[in-house]
């Protein structure tokens, strides 16, 4: 019986022992890739965590991840072009541990193309690609690694179309990716639905440039004869509506139809709302227009969203005649934004807009009054425009009388206090009105 509980407990102590050794080695982990910041070379210090991590092979997840944050951050502080590609082909050769493989193509990728901006390079474009097929090929990239990569992509390719003839990333590849990150199981946060359009955007552009202005609408019809798909299909006609509209109206409306049938399913916010808008506000089919801007309010995820789609609903509204649901949506809009609204902020110009199609003089004080009340010089920022409202709503108020009743309205007086001075006074609100007061908080710990 002595036996076996002497055997339990050489067991228990053991375990512990090697419990504890674990901790210690995982305390000495986390501070050798916490001491390798204390090195001051980017490029050294670069060199120091890949090879720690080569020679720790079992790493938990955590600490690979600490690590590749470590390498892109010295990539960022190399500030040169040819640093950075050195270091890309290292990556491309195989020198770069597994373990930071994955964690770090997306991220590195991301560096290259920021320089792509910014510098000149030679092979930078031709790495980005390379890095992209590593992405494909490898298989086990996140679909926030492979459409962001595509995200990135397009956006390089208008930046650098001011020195064409250039090498550009491949634009057949940047669909791709595209094309493999949405196909990956899991929820697609919604601000990436909008990908194909931005993938589809260089090769577009690609189209511009080797074959000359306006020849990109062919190029979009020969993609749509192929049958690519519903999500293709959605972004392809979002590029030829924004191509036609404003040059052939008609043309462009069988698109506009097309993204009506697709954006239950396949639409996004941004583009409906875009496409909705400009059919309405350019007159092509404002109850369309109408329609996709509704659908776009239901992919809105921020007060921003909310806010520009509640103005174009509003705008299709008001293109309709529908003066008060126009009114009702454009208040909601700025209702929602975050701050005070500005004289040029959009939703204050139609506002003004339809409150001068439906004479209504009264309410167009209303919105102005307080903007132009609390602005540094009331006379000069829209002053003259308010007051001929309050001369068309019948009204005698001077701007100075308006500025005195709004400018502080809405602003909530100051709770009463009392406080000890440094003399040992008391003072309280009362004391200080009149003054200007300065509150100075701070902390300790």
């Amino acid at each position: 019986m002595r036996r076996g509980i002497f055997i339990v407990l050489v067991a228990i102590a053991g375990a512990i022992v090697i419990w504890g050794f674990a901790k210690f080695q995982e305390g000495r982990v986390a501070e050798q890739i916490e001491a390798f910041a204390a090195i001051e070379e980017p490029a050294e210090r670069i060199d120091a965590i890949l090879a720690f991590v080569a020679d720790h092979p079992n790493l938990e997840q955590a600490y690979v991840d600490q690590a590749a944050e470590g390498i892109t951050e010295s990539i960022g502080q190399l500030g040169d072009n040819v640093d950075a590609a050195a270091y890309i082909d290292k990556m491309l050769e195989g020198d770069i541990p597994d373990l930071l493989v994955t964690p770090l193509l997306a991220e590195q990728h991301y560096m290259v193309l920021v320089d792509l901006y910014y510098g000149e390079a030679p092979g930078l474009v031709e790495k980005a690609d390379a890095l992209a097929r590593q992405i494909i090929e490898r298989g086990d990239g996140t679909a926030q690694h492979l459409l962001g990569s595509a995200y990135i992509r397009s956006a390089v390719h208008p930046a650098l179309r001011d020195r064409w003839p250039t090498p550009f990333p491949d634009t057949s590849m940047t669909l791709e990716l595209a094309e493999i990150g949405l196909g990956l199981e899991g929820d697609i946060p919604e601000w990436f639905k909008p990908v194909l359009i931005s993938a589809y955007r260089p090769m577009l552009g690609e189209i511009i440039l080797l074959r000359g202005e306006g020849t990109e609408v062919a190029f979009i019809d020969s993609l749509l004869a192929t049958s690519p798909g519903p999500d293709h299909e959605y972004a392809l006609h979002y590029h030829r509506f924004m191509r036609l509209r404003d040059q052939d109206g008609e043309a462009a409306m069988p698109s506009a139809f097309a993204m009506a049938e697709l954006m239950e399913e396949h639409g996004d916010g941004t583009s409906l709302n875009t496409v909705g808008y400009g059919l309405a506000d350019s007159g092509l089919d404002p109850e369309l227009g109408l329609a996709l801007c509704e659908q776009s309010l239901v992919f809105a995820t921020s007060a921003n969203d909310s806010a520009n789609v509640l103005d174009s609903v509003g705008w299709a509204h008001y293109k309709l005649g529908d003066y008060e649901a126009a009114k009702s949506n454009i208040l909601q809009a700025i209702a929602v934004t975050p701050g005070n609204p500005g004289l040029d902020d959009v939703m204050v110009t139609h506002l003004l807009e339809i409150y001068d199609a439906s004479d209504d003089a009264g309410a167009a004080v209303e919105l102005l009054a307080p903007i132009v009340a609390r602005s540094p010089n009331p006379e000069e920022n829209g002053g003259e425009a308010l007051m001929q409202w309050v001369e068309r709503a019948g009204d005698t108020a001077s701007l100075d009388s308006i500025v005195t009743q709004f400018r502080y309205g809405g602003i909530q007086t100051a709770p009463d206090f009392t406080f000890t001075g440094e003399g040992g006074e008391t003072v309280g609100l009362a004391d200080c009105a009149g003054s200007i007061l300065v509150l100075n908080f701070w902390g300790a710990g």
